[in-house]
Order: structure tokens, then C-alpha cells, then sequence
């Protein structure tokens, strides 16, 4: 039985600035991912790790070589690195499965762990959603749209997007989501989800915040925060999960807690 260590991330939004604070969040990434050793067994990408992603038959995002390298290398260490498509890099049609090897994954994921159950997924668009949100998701991520966008130059969907992108964080920032505990929409997904299949994890993305909660006596709820806000990754092993920072220091809510 594999008891190596799964770690799991989100929201690095690669891609969002091009200035000295995006070389170094490029770089933090890349060296995370370089440093993941024998005891690394899977890495689950939990969406939004590029701030826009979208390939075409013939061209992909630019800007990504060392973070693309260092994923294919991983993987020929023999590390699984899964990769859950959020609402910035949902666009993705093979050149990330075939050539660097990544597992593209639906939400919501469920999979076992040596007796432990997880289930792992963006986040954007679960449950109740808002009118908007769920007209959004169709215009987006519909198949027509999708042929239609392919059809434009790729310099000008990439323009617009992270055009779109700067406005969507200035607006959240000046406007941030406010979580509202067991009465949040995402919350009460994942209570769906465990009425339907029980787990003992569920782990999301997406608000760029970090929530622990206690579903039962023995589930989690967690939200992750983002890779801009130092919590960086977490990492379960053997029935221990941790959320830790780029400097290595462990936030102690998870170790504890979590130690079913």
C-alpha cells in the first residue's frame, strides 16, 4: 500500500502580473515542485494555477516554460499530479494531459486514501449559484463559445482575459467575499456531497481564503488560500494534514485536528 504523501494547492494564478512579484511567485512554484522528493506519491492542482489558460490546436499560453518543465519532471519521478480545471484555466484540450502528463480531473473529485476518504474540487459554480454565475459558466465554458473563441487570434483572448482578470481582483479586493460559515453555498455543497458519499476530507479552492471546518466528528471542510497569501499547499500524510507555508512553518489548526 502507498503511503507517500499527497499534497494539494490552488489558486497560484500564474500569469496575473508582469512584474518582480510574478518571477517570484513563478519561481516558488517552480522550486516547490522541484523540491518534492521520494516520500511525494500525488499533487493535486485544485484549479486556477494559471490566471488564463486556453489552448488552441497549434499554440498555448506563453510565459510557462520553467512551471511546465518542472510539472513533466515531477511526473517522471513518479509523482501523480492531478490537475482540477478552475475558472481561469478551464480551457485545457490535451496539451497538458499529453505532453506534460498531467491527470485533468472533473469537480468534484472523489478518491481514497489508505482508509481515508477525500473529495477535492475547484469550487466555482457549485451548488446554488447566482444567475450571473451560472450565465457566465454557459457563455465560457459552453461548446459553442469555446469554438467561437478559438476562432479569434489567440493575442486578443489573451489580452482581454487578463484584462479581465485585473478587473475581477480589483473589484474582489475592494469588494472581498465574506464566507458565511455552515450557511455558505460551498459549505453546504460539500454537505450534500457527504449525505450522498461520505468522506473525511473535503478540500476546495476558489475564495482565496482559508476555512477549516468540522462537518462531523470526524470530517473536514477546507478552503485554501491562495498562493499570493502564504498559505501554499497543504499536505496529508498518514492521516495528518497540514497546511504549510513557502517557509515550511506548519499552520497547527490542521495537524491536530485532522488527525483522524
Amino acid at each position: 500500500m502507498n503511503s507517500g504523501k499527497i499534497y494539494f494547492l490552488s489558486d497560484t494564478h500564474l500569469g496575473s502580473k508582469e512584474d518582480f512579484e510574478e518571477l517570484v511567485a513563478k519561481q516558488q512554484f517552480v522550486d516547490f515542485l522541484d523540491g518534492l522528493g521520494p516520500e511525494a506519491e500525488a499533487v493535486y492542482l485544485l484549479g486556477d494555477i494559471f490566471d488564463f489558460w486556453l489552448e488552441y490546436k497549434q499554440a498555448i499560453p506563453q510565459g510557462y516554460d520553467k512551471v511546465l518543465t518542472s510539472m513533466s519532471s515531477a511526473i517522471q519521478r513518479g509523482i501523480t499530479i492531478y490537475f482540477c480545471p478552475g475558472n481561469h484555466d478551464y480551457w485545457t484540450f490535451g496539451y497538458l494531459e499529453n505532453q506534460i502528463g498531467l491527470k485533468v480531473i472533473p469537480q468534484p473529485y472523489y478518491f481514497e486514501k489508505n482508509g481515508y476518504r477525500f473529495w477535492v474540487a475547484h469550487g466555482d459554480g457549485l451548488g446554488k449559484t447566482s444567475l450571473g454565475v451560472k450565465i457566465m459558466n454557459l457563455l465560457f465554458k459552453g461548446k459553442i463559445c469555446i469554438k467561437l473563441l478559438l476562432c479569434l487570434p489567440s493575442p486578443w483572448i489573451y489580452s482581454f482575459a487578463h484584462y479581465w482578470s485585473r478587473s475581477s481582483r480589483k473589484k474582489s479586493s475592494q469588494n472581498p467575499y465574506v464566507f458565511k460559515g455552515e450557511n455558505d453555498n460551498l459549505y453546504k455543497y460539500a454537505l450534500g456531497l457527504h449525505s450522498n458519499k461520505p468522506a473525511d476530507f473535503f478540500i476546495f479552492g476558489h475564495l482565496h481564503q482559508k476555512i477549516d471546518l468540522k462537518i462531523d466528528r470526524q470530517s473536514h471542510f477546507v478552503i485554501l488560500d491562495s498562493w499570493s497569501h502564504g498559505e501554499n499547499y497543504a499536505v496529508f500524510d498518514n492521516g495528518k494534514f497540514d497546511v504549510i507555508k513557502i517557509t515550511g512553518q506548519k499552520d497547527t489548526f490542521s495537524s491536530d485536528s485532522a488527525n483522524l
